[in-house]
């Protein structure tokens, strides 16, 4: 059964680049997507291990195949309509999404560049596709956590947003803005942005990150340390794991900014924030932890001030000693 749908991309693909006009995208469209289920249900129960995706690779090389016929059709899109006159490339998208998931399934994110870039340089992710809508918001799921992992929060973050907002109202579209939250509150949480509790409540998330954002807000770093060995194996499964280690400096800095309010002063003795430290869970530190804690904060631009080594002393700034627009990178 898989080879016959092998087969048939593969006919496909040979009639697409042959052909004038975009008749064949549609059976073509559904011909892929059924050759990539099989592929991953066939490596699951016939495979010779987890790491056998020696069927999927196979698809992925047809998929490249219609990627590369359907880009570079010198007719331009305008629309997804079907017709002889009409543009190939309405069928990149499709295609273009499924590599992502065959491309995170395979931990092959490098290639993902490949297909993107000419996409963005040719501007289909702005033109409604074949499958329509769903696509361009499927591509914008897969961009931004592909952003994520290159550490460009910024673009992670816009694309994410795309995607989540463009699920309201839609075809399962609860599930599809859960799934996009499971990489959005991580993005969003490592630049100072920490969810609310009822965003967490409406989507049955508060398991998962209410200790997290607790521990953050409040500059816990047991509470915080806690929640995320609680949910280790799934935010390693996910890959957020590290991202949201991350934030730890968040919490840092809160439980910082917390001393500061307590003794009122813009002089801080190491000795003391050391003692915040121990109580808020950090119980082995010692001084030149806590000085090297700080440095870093400094360095960052999380904290405005200096260490006096001589006095043992954090001097903060008197104007804006916890910068907000820091974490905004």
């Amino acid at each position: 059964m898989h080879g016959l749908a092998v087969a048939k991309v593969k006919a496909g693909a040979q009639v697409l680049g042959n052909c004038k006009g975009n008749e064949v995208c549609l059976p073509l469209y559904s011909a892929m997507s059924d050759a990539y289920n099989l592929s991953i249900l066939m490596d699951v129960h016939f495979g010779s291990g987890l790491t056998d995706h020696s069927r999927l690779s196979e698809v992925v090389t047809c998929l490249q195949d219609v990627f590369s016929k359907s880009l570079n059709d010198r007719t331009a899109l305008t629309s997804s309509k079907l017709g002889e006159g009409e543009s190939k490339k309405a069928l990149v998208m499709r295609t273009v999404n499924l590599l992502f998931k065959a491309y995170f399934r395979l931990n092959t994110l490098r290639l993902c560049k490949n297909i993107s870039r000419p996409v963005e340089a040719k501007g289909l992710d702005k033109v409604v596709p074949l499958g329509g809508k769903v696509e361009i918001l499927t591509y914008n799921y897969y961009t931004g956590r592909v952003a994520m992992f290159e550490d460009d929060y910024g673009r992670a973050e816009e694309n994410l947003v795309k995607a989540y907002k463009g699920c309201k109202g839609g075809k399962g579209g609860e599930g599809n803005m859960r799934r996009c939250l499971g990489y959005l509150i991580p993005v969003r949480m490592v630049r100072g942005c920490l969810p609310t509790q009822a965003l967490l409540e409406k989507y049955g998330l508060t398991s998962v990150y209410s200790s997290i954002v607790t521990g953050l807000r409040t500059g816990n770093l047991r509470l915080f340390t806690t929640g995320l060995r609680t949910n280790q194996r799934s935010f390693i499964s996910k890959g957020t794991y590290l991202l949201l280690e991350k934030c730890k400096v968040l919490c840092y800095r809160n439980l910082f900014k917390r001393v500061q309010t307590v003794l009122a002063s813009t002089q801080l003795p190491v000795s003391s924030i050391k003692k915040a430290f121990v109580i808020a869970g950090d119980e082995e530190t010692d001084d030149d932890e806590v000085e090297c804690v700080v440095a870093n904060l400094i360095f960052k631009g999380f904290v405005r001030g200096y260490i006096s080594h001589e006095k043992k002393t954090v001097v903060l700034s008197k104007k804006e000693a916890f910068p907000k627009a820091a974490f905004r990178k």
